[in-house]
């Protein structure tokens, strides 16, 4: 039975409640940007928790006895319609912790202060300078011990050393500053470091720097640096994520219909590996997202150039969204030897030229804007810029963290060399030898990573000939966790899954699955570098399904006619 006509309009409030709810606190009380309390009755991280995995666990029975019924040629009632509708704006709640964000405070300070800093300073600081040139600026401020602590991570290497290598030879760091910026920079870091505590501020130097493309500098330093940081800034750039969020979702409700659209946001809200308090409240953090999925949305409703612009955007935002313009490219020369090259023209000739005007126009802007010379007259580096985000690319990939997922870190498990076993917290690193014992054991399982690598890219192959254009680019993204080692909240890529609910019922019942598994990975293990091996254990399980269960387009129907 159809449901009733009003239930998609219930769920179309309920949606735009529960995405946009937090800039009703967070702009009504400033001080939520950085660290204050919230405006809402305080509920505990324990409440929260549980909540997430009642949601998840009632819409894992609603999704499965559905599929049941369904099978049996049974019709279902309005009545299921509304409860995933209810369920649907309760996982949308859950995203935002129930409007407790990170309990307390809207904003992510950790993650404001590499993205801001970093794409506001970005032709002093570069890649590498942003923790040298703090320490520096902390100790002209009084703090004789910079960052509290004395130590920073040297990027260029990864590794913790002492303050004294550049507090030493501070003209290092200043040789790239203006007498004018210099002053404009320090006074953006009293303005956040007087609102941290101490010890987040000294946590701030042992991260692993700004890593974000040229192609996001673009657009961040823009935004950036418009002002000198303030309350106001800082609160409106917290606030594009999301709007941006908004619009995705409404995108995803255009394209595969509200129903599609509950089962991904339940996974966004519920799953434990790429929750709020990863990057929520963070500056532009979730654009790729949005723009790798909205891109999707314009391949299902037949505009191929907007949905490969998007796409190339997404790749030129953070690199890995390219997987799915590679699966779109193993799909076309399948296509290709099948029907012919002439049908590209038709079907993935648009894809690219999308993909290739965004590249067309966003490198050069990016070599124009990032690669100029500093404030004191250093050659400008143009599109050479790539080059030194190629390097840092390098050097952070290749340092193993405990919140990495894929199946480099699967390879790379030995239970005799957790972290939990190699902790040494007598070193500057704690982790440091951790971090060698997992590089020397991927690197001595590297003839598997490649076998089992090529062996998925095989089998997508084979699948995808299968799938249209929309369904390919959703698949593509198991592509990701095979070729890839990405930190954890990279994979809130997944509610991509859900758009094949309306053709593959048991795909979006297996990702709602995975977000309800995340949790007992959670409570089964206690340290990160656990819980992230066995959730790529899992995740790895779950794209082979879906890409093993790829739609056969004889029986593909729409979302409505799927229903």
């Amino acid at each position: 039975m159809e449901s009733r006509a009003r239930t998609p309009t219930i769920f179309a409030i309920g949606l735009l409640f529960g995405v946009w709810a937090p800039v009703v606190p967070a702009w009504a009380n400033p001080e939520l940007a950085l660290s204050s309390p919230g405006t809402l009755p305080p509920i505990t991280r324990q409440t929260v928790d549980v909540v997430k995995v009642a949601v998840a666990a009632a819409t894992t029975c609603l999704l499965a006895w559905r599929l049941i019924r369904q099978r049996r040629g049974t019709q279902v009632s309005w009545r299921w319609d509304v409860a995933l509708a209810t369920l649907g704006v309760a996982g949308a709640a859950c995203f935002w912790n129930l409007f407790q964000f990170h309990h307390p405070g809207y904003g992510h300070p950790h993650d404001n202060f590499h993205y801001y800093f970093g794409s506001k300073y970005f032709p002093e600081l570069g890649y590498q300078r942003l923790y040298p040139c703090t320490v520096v600026a902390d100790h002209e401020a009084g703090l004789r011990r910079s960052g509290h602590g004395g130590r920073y991570r040297d990027l260029s290497e990864n590794k913790i050393v002492s303050a004294r290598v550049i507090l030493d030879d501070p003209n290092a760091c200043k040789q790239h500053f203006s007498s004018e910026r210099w002053r404009e920079y320090t006074t953006d870091l009293d303005w956040m470091r007087a609102r941290l505590p101490s010890g987040k501020w000294r946590n701030l130097l042992m991260d692993h720097g700004y890593n974000a493309t040229p192609v996001w500098g673009v657009v961040g330093g823009l935004l950036t640096d418009s002002q000198s940081l303030s309350r106001s800034q800082l609160r409106i750039l917290t606030l594009i994520d999301p709007a941006m969020l908004v619009i995705m979702w409404l995108a995803v409700t255009w394209a595969f219909g509200w129903r599609s659209a509950c089962v991904g946001i339940v996974f966004w809200g519920t799953n434990d590996f790429a929750g709020f308090e990863w990057v929520g409240g963070g500056i532009l953090r979730q654009d790729w997202l949005v723009a790798s999925v909205v891109g999707i949305c314009f391949l299902r409703r037949n505009h191929p150039v907007a949905g490969g612009f998007l796409l190339g955007w997404a790749t030129l935002l953070r690199i890995f969204p390219g997987c799915l313009l590679l699966g779109l490219a193993l799909h076309a020369a399948t296509f290709a030897w099948k029907v012919g090259i002439k049908e590209l023209r038709k079907t993935h000739l648009p894809i690219a030229l999308g993909a290739g005007l965004s590249v067309a126009l966003m490198v050069p802007l990016s070599g124009a804007l990032m690669g100029r010379a500093d404030s004191v007259g250093d050659d400008a580096r143009g599109l050479a810029v790539w080059a030194d985000f190629a390097e840092n690319a390098r050097v952070h990939l290749a340092t193993p963290l405990p919140n990495h997922i894929g199946l480099q870190t699967l390879i790379a498990y030995d239970p005799a060399q957790t972290a939990r076993e190699t902790r040494d917290i007598r070193k500057e690193d704690p982790f440091e030898d951790w971090k060698r014992m997992r590089r020397e054991t991927r690197d001595q399982r590297s003839g598997l990573l490649v076998v089992l690598t090529v062996g998925f890219l095989m089998l997508f192959t084979g699948s995808v000939r299968r799938g249209s254009t929309w369904e390919v680019a959703i698949v593509s993204i198991g592509i990701i966790p095979f070729a890839t080692e990405l930190t954890n909240y990279y994979y809130a890529i997944l509610i991509a899954y859900a758009g094949l609910w309306g053709v593959r019922q048991e795909i979006g019942l297996g990702l709602v699955a995975l977000g309800l598994l995340s949790w007992g990975l959670v409570d089964w293990f206690h340290y990160y570098d656990e819980i992230f091996t066995a959730a790529s254990a899992a995740i790895l399980v779950f794209v082979l399904f879906a890409t093993i269960r790829m739609p056969n387009p004889k029986n593909s129907r729409t979302p409505s006619q799927a229903l």
